[in-house]
Order: structure tokens, then sequence, then C-alpha cells
């Protein structure tokens, strides 16, 4: 059986259309910003139909709440 899971975006918006891409990224508290880099990386190196096609997903793993 298929749950849907349900969320409020924290940042962007959540798209009546449909994807053909979904690119999901887990992370976790790092001195260095990975995140960013890898963002910035996926979205620069990506044209203007890939990113309208995709959507991101991140998946804050951190159990420390403050480091969120």
């Amino acid at each position: 059986m298929i749950h849907r899971a349900s969320f409020s975006p924290i940042a962007g918006h959540r798209s009546k259309d449909k994807k053909l891409l979904a690119i999901g990224i887990s992370t976790v508290y790092r001195e260095e910003n990975y995140l960013h880099k890898t963002l910035e990386s996926l979205v620069n190196e990506s044209d203007v139909e890939e990113r309208k096609d995709a959507v991101i997903i991140i998946y804050l793993a951190d159990t420390d709440q403050e480091k969120k």
C-alpha cells in the first residue's frame, strides 16, 4: 500500500504540475555547508526546461532541533 506524505514546504511552493524527476537529498549538520554547494550545482548545471520538470526534496535528518 502506498501512503502519500503530507508536508508544508519551508521554502519555495508546492506545484500543481506533475514533475518528471524528483531529487531527494538527506543531510545532517556539518561545519562545511555541502548542501548549499550541492543545490547550487544542481540548479546551475540544469537548463530551464530541466528545472521546470524537477522537484528537489531535502530531508534535514538531524535529531538535534537546534541544528535544523
